[in-house]
């Protein structure tokens, strides 16, 4: 590989998680170029960052050994990967070396493990190699640096793109081939949103008790009722902060995958059924946008 394209690493998706992951990467001193859909918001993060702007995918692939997506859903990582200005046009038209079989690009988003897989393969086909990287800890540990990755994918890469992983988290998993990495996180979500939509009703009943809600965290504190989903979702209840983190949409969509793979594997998932319908409600009354923990504003309204 050209030393040209040695330290120079893409993004692709500068929304409430890619854009502080992003600004890690910079606060770490990489070499970075930079995408999103909207390009006031790409120029707005080289100007606030550092960085350069890369009008596409496509030109992004052209200047950089490593990209990272973080997108919302599969339609949208296909379409940066294989599109008309996708990640694959740039690899085609280029006779630069450092793109002989070289770029890695690994993809942070939920999507299904199948799905993961055949993109893996079709990257394969052309020219690339693809790792999946989904995260946990959200928003908070985005800006923080201490997310969890759950990478599936080949030891080398994630081994070269090591030092970028630990610029943005504290616990770098590596799971296993591409497809086992979706699936932590699958379970990872399956727990979350479930548990969200828990902690929004018992947080409706302890108003309803007359109790002090800001005491409970240090009541339960290491007792069966705690949780890491608890810590994070109660503050945000008590503060009506509902403004930025894991959104209702999101959950909604995650879950829906999670249940979709659960039919083809014929495991039944009736808790996780439940949290559907109670983010499909959250959605209905408008609060789509919000943080999962928008859930406790049914029980008020």
């Amino acid at each position: 590989m050209s030393e040209l394209f040695r330290d120079r690493v893409g993004f692709i998706g500068l929304g409430a998680m890619g854009w502080p992951m992003a600004a890690r990467l910079r606060l770490a001193g990489f070499d970075l170029v930079v995408h999103d859909i909207d390009a006031r918001r790409a120029n707005s993060f080289v100007g606030a960052h550092g960085g350069m702007v890369a009008s596409n995918a496509r030109t992004m692939a052209n200047q950089c050994w490593l990209i990272f997506i973080m997108l919302p859903d599969s339609p949208h990582v296909e379409q940066a990967c294989f599109g008309e200005e996708g990640i694959v046009q740039g690899v085609k038209a280029s006779d630069s070396e450092a793109l002989d079989g070289n770029l890695i690009v690994v993809n942070c988003a939920t999507i299904d493990p199948d799905i993961s897989r055949d993109l893996t393969a079709r990257a394969g086909a052309v020219g690339f190699r693809m790792m999946e990287a989904p995260v946990a800890r959200g928003v908070p540990g985005a800006k923080a640096g201490d997310l969890a990755f759950f990478v599936g994918g080949e030891g080398s890469d994630l081994a070269n793109a090591m030092p970028c992983f630990q610029a943005m988290g504290t616990d770098i998993h590596h799971t296993g081939p591409v497809g086992t990495g979706m699936g932590v996180k699958m379970i990872n979500n399956a727990l979350s949103v479930s548990t969200t939509a828990l902690v929004a009703e018992a947080m409706a009943l302890a108003k309803k008790l007359g109790l002090d809600r800001s005491r409970l965290l240090d009541y339960l504190h290491n007792c069966n009722g705690d949780s890491y989903t608890l810590r994070l979702k109660v503050p945000k209840i008590e503060a009506n902060d509902f403004e930025s983190g894991f959104s209702v949409d999101l959950a909604h969509k995650d879950i829906s995958i999670i249940l979709s793979l659960a039919e083809r594997l014929n495991c039944d998932m009736p808790i996780s059924e439940t949290a559907r319908k109670v983010m499909e409600i959250t959605q209905e009354a408008g609060y789509g946008g919000k943080d999962t923990g928008a859930v406790y504003l049914l029980y008020e309204d």
